[in-house]
């Protein structure tokens, strides 16, 4: 199903995005369905980074909170209508369903994987300026970048401030790692300085996440490369 917490739900529509902009007719999506859903999407998440940014210093208000509220109904109500389209249409292939993390009905020929069990190792890589490159590797491998058999890709979190939330629903959205080594920049309003807190989970084709890293941190440079090394984190 289409996931309704706001971390999630823009990993998953951003995912549809990035699919869809490639081959919506893979999907049995229209250019039509697509426009629609890229107008959707778009204030949603805009919104979801503002209120990331605006709870980091005080400032969301109520009158956000229902803006986010709406955007993310319009956007759920259509997703999922998008969602039964695909999941029914029989000439979209189980394997094309699955990359959208659609699930693939009994008799299908796919049957549903669980969420990975492991959490990821992390150390923060270079630092150059806003931009943090972070590696991704499966703890248990001793630090190897492979993945766990389970596992098709990493969705990367951060934090900014001196400590990192406790509630999942706080951490920002960076992006989908599928290689060992990813890279973010954080947004301008973030000044030289600033400690930002990195951590990950792994995901499966359904796109079900499975436990968080332990988090890293680093700092926001003034400028140049700075390569800062972590502590492996199991």
């Amino acid at each position: 199903m289409v996931p309704r917490t706001d971390a999630a739900l823009v990993a998953y529509s951003n995912n549809w995005a990035a699919r869809l902009a490639e081959s919506p007719g893979d999907y049995g999506i229209t250019a039509q369905q697509v426009e629609r859903f890229a107008g959707l999407r778009a204030p949603y998440v805009a919104i979801y980074n503002v209120m990331m940014e605006a709870r980091a210093d005080g400032t969301w208000s109520r009158s956000q909170t229902k803006a986010r509220d709406a955007a993310r109904a319009a956007l759920l109500a259509y997703a999922r209508e998008l969602y039964a389209m695909v999941q029914a249409n029989s000439s979209v292939s189980d394997a094309n369903k699955v990359l959208l993390g659609i699930h693939v009905r009994a008799g299908g020929g796919t049957s549903r994987a669980s969420a990975p069990a492991e959490r990821p190792g992390m150390r923060v890589g270079q630092v150059t300026g806003r931009t943090i490159e972070v590696e991704i590797y499966d703890a248990a491998s001793r630090g190897t970048r492979g993945k766990p058999k389970d596992a098709v890709q990493a969705i990367v979190y951060y934090s900014v401030g001196e400590s990192y939330p406790s509630d999942a629903g706080e951490w920002r959205f960076a992006g989908l790692a599928t290689r060992g080594t990813f890279g973010f920049t954080v947004p301008q309003g973030v000044p030289p300085g600033t400690r930002v807190w990195v951590r990950a989970a792994w995901t499966n084709r359904t796109g079900d996440e499975g436990p968080a890293s332990v988090p890293v941190s680093t700092n926001v440079q003034f400028g140049g490369m700075s390569a800062i090394p972590t502590p492996r984190a199991a």
